[in-house]
């Protein structure tokens, strides 16, 4: 009989670890993500995916946003317009045009980020950053969004004063106009909410603060992500004379984003951007003594702008306070 003794029992084999890379937020209470997915496998740069699901996105946005309205609108003539008459058509239509836009939205900056999300991750909200946010930290976000807005609105008036191209100008004025139709339009306040601030609040942030920030992070760190976007943000608007005051409004989504690690504050910073602006078209609808030109033409005084950027930073050093205290309790 074999001695036992010349060769004592192996220790088990360790646990082969698990080869697959994983993305962690600075903020711990938040799961890890696992880059399980084909994009992750085949080392796709992130910098080149934000490029091209940016690109991917708004054709898709455009094209279905686009056969909804001309579909929409030939329905309702019959088919018998010509391409003069189903523009204005549609022009003339405000329930076809945001109609159109928000489902083009849905489509190309919700189901199509999603989808490229999932080649990266099966952890889409970790991914996402869809996660519970503080509550504290989202009340605070909120305050901030009604401080800024009186800077934006200098910053604007700014914008407006740079020397600018005609034919920017021209097209900028186009938008506006078609921006105040709409708007003007006899529609119901719940359907113009539920396409001008609901569906961008949700799918514009999905793409640009959950997805596009996220890539641009990894490459360029958190500062890089918010600013990059930010930009990318005021200049996808189409919008010459607004690329100021939309960049800093991204800006903040961005830090809000960010700060609170919850794609919900951006959401709740946009929708609360968005909602305001037209329930405030509403109410002047129904306000004959009110003049949209004459609202517009108000200036903002510098010292007005100082206090809001003053509050601002303010609610911005509450934030990060905030995420301090978090970040140490956990």
């Amino acid at each position: 009989m074999p001695d036992l003794l010349d060769h004592p029992p192996q220790a088990p084999a360790p646990a082969l670890l698990d080869p697959t890379p994983v993305l962690r937020d600075a903020v711990p209470w938040a799961k890890p993500v696992r880059l399980a997915g084909v994009l992750e496998r085949q080392r796709f740069h992130p910098l080149l995916m934000a490029l091209l699901t940016f690109v991917g996105g708004f054709v898709v946005y455009q094209f279905v946003g686009s056969v909804v309205m001309i579909g929409a609108a030939l329905s309702a003539s019959g088919g018998e317009l010509d391409p003069v008459g189903l523009l204005d058509s549609i022009g003339d239509n405000a329930f076809v045009l945001f109609g159109g836009n928000a489902l083009g939205q849905v489509a190309g900056f919700l189901g199509f980020v999603l989808f490229v999300a999932w080649l990266h991750t099966p952890d889409l909200a970790s991914f996402l950053r869809v996660r519970r946010p503080d509550t504290m930290q989202l009340g605070l976000s909120a305050l901030g969004l009604f401080a800024l807005l009186p800077f934006v609105a200098w910053v604007g008036m700014l914008n407006a004063e740079l020397p600018l191209p005609e034919s920017w100008r021209a097209w900028d004025e186009q938008q506006a106009a078609l921006i105040e139709q709409v708007l003007g339009a006899d529609m119901n306040v719940v359907l113009a909410l539920l396409f001008v601030a609901v569906t961008p609040a949700i799918c514009e942030e999905v793409m640009f603060r959950g997805y596009l920030q996220r890539q641009v992070e990894r490459s360029l760190g958190v500062v890089g992500g918010i600013v990059l976007i930010g930009v990318l943000f005021g200049v996808f608007h189409l919008r010459p004379t607004q690329v100021l005051p939309l960049t800093t409004l991204g800006l903040y989504l961005g830090f809000s984003v960010w700060v609170t690690g919850s794609l919900w504050a951006g959401i709740l910073v946009h929708l609360l951007n968005n909602g305001l602006a037209v329930l405030v078209s509403d109410y002047m609808k129904r306000s004959p003594n009110l003049d949209p030109a004459t609202l517009d033409s108000i200036a903002v005084p510098w010292y007005l702008a100082l206090l809001s950027a003053a509050a601002v930073a303010g609610v911005v050093v509450l934030l990060l306070g905030r995420r301090h205290t978090l970040l140490a309790r956990t």
